[in-house]
Protein backbone atom coordinates (compact mmCIF):
# COMPACT_ATOMS: atom_id res chain seq x y z
CA UNK A 1 0.00 0.00 0.00
CA UNK A 2 0.90 3.32 -0.36
CA UNK A 3 1.74 6.21 2.40
CA UNK A 4 0.04 9.47 2.51
CA UNK A 5 3.47 10.93 1.55
CA UNK A 6 3.39 9.21 -1.71
CA UNK A 7 -0.36 9.35 -3.01
CA UNK A 8 0.46 13.48 -2.46
CA UNK A 9 3.29 13.34 -4.81
CA UNK A 10 2.36 10.22 -7.32
CA UNK A 11 -1.13 11.56 -7.30
CA UNK A 12 -2.38 8.45 -8.63
CA UNK A 13 -5.68 6.91 -8.36
CA UNK A 14 -4.71 3.95 -6.34
CA UNK A 15 -7.48 4.53 -3.63
CA UNK A 16 -8.13 1.25 -3.53
CA UNK A 17 -5.37 -0.17 -2.12
CA UNK A 18 -6.07 2.18 0.88
CA UNK A 19 -7.68 1.15 3.61
CA UNK A 20 -10.77 3.49 5.12
CA UNK A 21 -8.91 4.32 8.51
CA UNK A 22 -6.15 5.27 5.84
CA UNK A 23 -8.36 7.58 3.63
CA UNK A 24 -9.99 9.33 6.96
CA UNK A 25 -6.51 10.20 7.99
CA UNK A 26 -4.95 11.24 4.51
CA UNK A 27 -8.21 13.92 3.60
CA UNK A 28 -8.76 14.97 7.13
CA UNK A 29 -8.26 19.07 6.32
CA UNK A 30 -5.80 21.04 8.68
CA UNK A 31 -7.73 22.55 11.69
CA UNK A 32 -8.35 26.33 10.40
CA UNK A 33 -6.62 29.06 11.45
CA UNK A 34 -8.57 31.55 13.37
CA UNK A 35 -7.92 35.18 12.17
CA UNK A 36 -8.95 37.60 14.23
CA UNK A 37 -10.14 41.20 13.07
CA UNK A 38 -7.97 43.74 13.36
CA UNK A 39 -9.01 45.94 16.05
CA UNK A 40 -10.89 49.40 14.46
CA UNK A 41 -8.95 52.41 15.89
CA UNK A 42 -10.90 55.90 16.64
CA UNK A 43 -9.12 58.34 13.89
CA UNK A 44 -9.68 62.23 14.59
CA UNK A 45 -9.57 64.98 12.49
CA UNK A 46 -6.06 67.03 12.96
CA UNK A 47 -6.55 70.53 12.06
CA UNK A 48 -6.62 73.65 13.31
CA UNK A 49 -9.56 75.99 12.49
CA UNK A 50 -8.97 77.74 9.06
CA UNK A 51 -6.80 75.59 7.63
CA UNK A 52 -8.60 72.69 5.01
CA UNK A 53 -7.19 69.13 5.41
CA UNK A 54 -6.34 67.31 2.01
CA UNK A 55 -6.28 70.15 0.14
CA UNK A 56 -3.81 72.89 -1.54
CA UNK A 57 -2.70 75.56 1.60
CA UNK A 58 -2.61 72.99 4.06
CA UNK A 59 0.47 74.00 6.67
CA UNK A 60 1.23 76.97 4.69
CA UNK A 61 3.48 79.84 6.42
CA UNK A 62 1.50 83.01 7.00
CA UNK A 63 3.88 85.08 4.47
CA UNK A 64 5.29 84.20 1.44
CA UNK A 65 7.83 86.26 -1.04
CA UNK A 66 6.88 84.77 -4.09
CA UNK A 67 9.06 86.63 -6.54
CA UNK A 68 10.26 89.80 -8.30
CA UNK A 69 9.97 90.65 -12.23
CA UNK A 70 11.23 93.74 -13.85
CA UNK A 71 10.28 95.48 -17.46
CA UNK A 72 11.64 98.13 -18.90
CA UNK A 73 9.47 98.81 -22.24
CA UNK A 74 9.09 102.10 -21.52
CA UNK A 75 5.47 102.11 -21.65
CA UNK A 76 2.18 103.30 -19.54
CA UNK A 77 1.00 100.58 -18.72
CA UNK A 78 3.08 97.15 -17.77
CA UNK A 79 1.18 93.77 -18.13
CA UNK A 80 3.22 91.05 -15.99
CA UNK A 81 1.29 88.19 -17.67
CA UNK A 82 0.95 85.24 -15.38
CA UNK A 83 2.82 85.96 -12.78
CA UNK A 84 3.29 83.47 -10.28
CA UNK A 85 0.99 84.51 -7.00
CA UNK A 86 1.60 81.83 -4.39
CA UNK A 87 -0.24 78.25 -3.56
CA UNK A 88 -4.05 78.59 -3.99
CA UNK A 89 -5.96 78.77 -0.61
CA UNK A 90 -9.57 80.37 0.52
CA UNK A 91 -7.13 82.77 2.91
CA UNK A 92 -4.80 84.08 0.36
CA UNK A 93 -3.94 88.32 0.34
CA UNK A 94 -1.47 89.07 -2.89
CA UNK A 95 0.25 91.77 -2.22
CA UNK A 96 2.30 93.47 -4.67
CA UNK A 97 5.37 96.19 -4.22
CA UNK A 98 5.14 98.39 -7.50
CA UNK A 99 8.73 99.80 -8.19
CA UNK A 100 8.79 102.41 -11.42
CA UNK A 101 11.01 105.08 -12.85
CA UNK A 102 10.92 107.63 -14.86
CA UNK A 103 14.40 108.87 -16.64
CA UNK A 104 13.08 112.26 -17.19
CA UNK A 105 12.82 112.62 -13.28
CA UNK A 106 9.01 113.74 -13.94
CA UNK A 107 6.90 113.08 -11.23
CA UNK A 108 4.77 109.49 -12.54
CA UNK A 109 1.76 108.01 -9.87
CA UNK A 110 0.46 105.07 -10.31
CA UNK A 111 -3.46 105.42 -11.60
CA UNK A 112 -3.92 101.05 -11.00
CA UNK A 113 -2.81 98.09 -10.67
CA UNK A 114 -4.85 95.46 -11.72
CA UNK A 115 -4.16 91.82 -10.41
CA UNK A 116 -6.01 88.76 -12.71
CA UNK A 117 -8.52 91.44 -14.00
CA UNK A 118 -9.79 92.50 -10.57
CA UNK A 119 -8.71 96.27 -9.19
CA UNK A 120 -6.26 95.84 -6.14
CA UNK A 121 -6.48 98.33 -3.43
CA UNK A 122 -3.34 100.61 -3.54
CA UNK A 123 -2.21 101.29 0.28
CA UNK A 124 0.19 103.82 -0.37
CA UNK A 125 1.88 105.98 -3.09
CA UNK A 126 3.60 109.31 -2.00
CA UNK A 127 1.68 111.46 -4.24
CA UNK A 128 3.39 114.73 -3.17
CA UNK A 129 6.70 113.47 -4.08
CA UNK A 130 8.00 115.70 -6.91
CA UNK A 131 11.22 115.64 -9.71
CA UNK A 132 11.93 112.12 -8.05
CA UNK A 133 12.93 109.54 -11.15
CA UNK A 134 11.89 106.53 -8.79
CA UNK A 135 8.50 105.48 -7.17
CA UNK A 136 7.30 102.83 -5.06
CA UNK A 137 3.81 101.51 -3.65
CA UNK A 138 2.05 98.68 -1.73
CA UNK A 139 -0.95 97.29 -3.66
CA UNK A 140 -3.55 94.13 -2.79
CA UNK A 141 -6.03 91.68 -3.51
CA UNK A 142 -7.75 88.88 -1.85
CA UNK A 143 -7.22 86.02 -4.51
CA UNK A 144 -8.25 82.40 -3.34
CA UNK A 145 -8.03 80.17 -6.42
CA UNK A 146 -5.35 79.68 -8.67
CA UNK A 147 -1.42 79.87 -8.59
CA UNK A 148 -1.10 82.60 -11.38
CA UNK A 149 -2.36 85.83 -12.16
CA UNK A 150 -1.85 88.81 -14.59
CA UNK A 151 -0.68 91.81 -13.07
CA UNK A 152 -1.39 95.04 -14.43
CA UNK A 153 0.35 98.18 -13.95
CA UNK A 154 -1.03 101.75 -15.28
CA UNK A 155 0.75 104.93 -14.86
CA UNK A 156 -1.31 108.03 -14.90
CA UNK A 157 0.14 110.23 -17.22
CA UNK A 158 3.08 109.79 -19.29
CA UNK A 159 4.99 106.94 -19.34
CA UNK A 160 7.75 104.84 -17.19
CA UNK A 161 10.73 103.85 -18.46
CA UNK A 162 11.04 100.83 -16.46
CA UNK A 163 8.87 98.84 -13.88
CA UNK A 164 8.98 95.87 -11.51
CA UNK A 165 6.72 93.90 -9.26
CA UNK A 166 7.48 92.12 -6.20
CA UNK A 167 4.87 89.41 -5.21
CA UNK A 168 3.79 88.42 -1.73
CA UNK A 169 1.26 85.80 -1.01
CA UNK A 170 -0.06 86.37 2.88
CA UNK A 171 -2.74 83.71 4.12
CA UNK A 172 -4.56 83.32 7.06
CA UNK A 173 -4.73 87.51 8.38
CA UNK A 174 -6.74 88.97 10.76
CA UNK A 175 -7.80 91.38 8.19
CA UNK A 176 -7.35 91.83 4.44
CA UNK A 177 -7.00 95.34 5.66
CA UNK A 178 -3.58 96.51 6.99
CA UNK A 179 -2.94 97.46 10.76
CA UNK A 180 -0.62 100.60 9.12
CA UNK A 181 1.48 101.89 6.38
CA UNK A 182 4.12 104.37 6.55
CA UNK A 183 6.65 105.49 4.17
CA UNK A 184 9.18 108.33 2.94
CA UNK A 185 11.60 109.68 0.58
CA UNK A 186 14.85 111.60 0.24
CA UNK A 187 15.33 113.76 -2.28
CA UNK A 188 19.09 113.94 -2.44
CA UNK A 189 21.63 111.41 -1.04
CA UNK A 190 21.09 109.66 2.12
CA UNK A 191 17.88 107.81 3.68
CA UNK A 192 14.81 107.89 3.32
CA UNK A 193 12.44 106.07 6.21
CA UNK A 194 8.77 105.10 6.88
CA UNK A 195 7.79 104.34 10.76
CA UNK A 196 5.15 101.47 10.89
CA UNK A 197 3.04 100.01 13.82
CA UNK A 198 2.88 96.47 14.18
CA UNK A 199 0.72 93.91 15.87
CA UNK A 200 2.51 91.02 17.75
CA UNK A 201 3.19 88.40 15.44
CA UNK A 202 2.26 90.77 12.84
CA UNK A 203 3.44 90.89 9.20
CA UNK A 204 5.54 93.54 7.61
CA UNK A 205 6.30 94.05 3.74
CA UNK A 206 8.15 96.84 1.92
CA UNK A 207 8.26 98.34 -0.95
CA UNK A 208 11.54 100.61 -2.25
CA UNK A 209 13.30 101.84 -5.00
CA UNK A 210 17.08 104.11 -5.91
CA UNK A 211 17.67 106.23 -8.36
CA UNK A 212 21.03 104.51 -8.77
CA UNK A 213 22.17 101.05 -9.49
CA UNK A 214 24.86 100.55 -6.29
CA UNK A 215 24.57 98.19 -3.05
CA UNK A 216 21.58 99.61 -0.76
CA UNK A 217 20.86 98.76 2.84
CA UNK A 218 17.36 98.10 4.22
CA UNK A 219 17.22 97.79 7.92
CA UNK A 220 14.22 97.04 9.94
CA UNK A 221 13.37 94.36 7.27
CA UNK A 222 15.29 91.39 6.04
CA UNK A 223 15.58 91.77 1.85
CA UNK A 224 13.84 89.58 -0.28
CA UNK A 225 15.09 91.62 -3.32
CA UNK A 226 17.77 93.80 -4.40
CA UNK A 227 18.63 94.37 -7.93
CA UNK A 228 19.03 96.27 -10.98
CA UNK A 229 16.03 97.64 -13.53
CA UNK A 230 16.69 100.37 -16.17
CA UNK A 231 19.44 101.80 -14.39
CA UNK A 232 17.99 101.76 -11.21
CA UNK A 233 17.57 99.67 -8.15
CA UNK A 234 14.41 98.08 -6.49
CA UNK A 235 13.96 96.61 -3.07
CA UNK A 236 11.93 94.63 -1.16
CA UNK A 237 11.93 93.35 2.34
CA UNK A 238 9.37 91.45 4.65
CA UNK A 239 9.37 89.72 8.08
CA UNK A 240 6.87 87.58 9.70
CA UNK A 241 5.59 86.68 13.39
CA UNK A 242 7.14 89.92 14.26
CA UNK A 243 7.24 91.86 17.87
CA UNK A 244 4.47 94.15 18.49
CA UNK A 245 5.89 97.42 17.74
CA UNK A 246 4.57 101.65 17.64
CA UNK A 247 6.97 103.47 15.15
CA UNK A 248 9.17 101.06 13.99
CA UNK A 249 11.60 102.34 11.45
CA UNK A 250 12.03 100.78 7.81
CA UNK A 251 14.88 102.68 6.25
CA UNK A 252 16.48 102.31 2.64
CA UNK A 253 20.10 103.79 2.30
CA UNK A 254 22.26 104.68 -0.96
CA UNK A 255 24.17 107.68 -1.57
CA UNK A 256 21.67 108.90 -3.93
CA UNK A 257 17.82 109.69 -3.58
CA UNK A 258 15.32 106.78 -2.80
CA UNK A 259 11.75 105.96 -2.01
CA UNK A 260 10.59 103.72 0.88
CA UNK A 261 6.62 102.24 1.65
CA UNK A 262 6.24 99.73 4.22
CA UNK A 263 2.66 98.26 5.41
CA UNK A 264 1.87 95.66 8.33
CA UNK A 265 -0.77 93.51 8.59
CA UNK A 266 -2.04 91.35 11.53
CA UNK A 267 -2.08 87.48 11.91
CA UNK A 268 -2.67 86.20 15.05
Amino acid sequence: ALSGHDLLRNRQPVLGHLHTEQLMELYLPPTPAIILPHRQEIKRANFLPGWFPGGAGLNLPSRVYVGSTPDTSNVQTYTFTDHAIGNAHASRLVVVGVHWHNALALSRNLSSVTIGGSAATLHRQDVSATNLSMRSAIVSLAVAAGTTATIVVSIATGTATGCTVSVYALYRLDSATPVNTGGGNATSSGSASGTLNINAGGIAIAAATSSADEDHTLSGLPEDADASFDGERYIAGSNHKMAAATGATITQSSATSEVVYPASWSSS
